[in-house]
């Protein structure tokens, strides 16, 4: 059985650089491609909004942002 090509996965213990999303137009793309997954489009929104990483969205919970004008 051959292997697959997984040169998209960094080694474990390889440093990843991450640029932020910086186009309008690739931000209104991604959010069009999220629109019928409203969990995914809100974390989406926040994240772009707030500047927030996948991780800190996910750990997020109802009570922290409940009451937030």
């Amino acid at each position: 059985m051959k292997k697959s090509n997984q040169h998209h996965h960094p080694k474990k213990g390889d440093n990843i650089t991450v640029e932020p999303i910086r186009k309008i137009k690739d931000i209104k793309s991604i959010s069009k491609l999220l629109h019928d997954s409203p969990r995914n489009h809100l974390l989406f929104i926040l994240g772009i909004n707030n500047g927030l990483r996948v991780g800190d969205l996910l750990k997020l919970k109802v009570k922290a942002v409940r009451n937030l004008k």
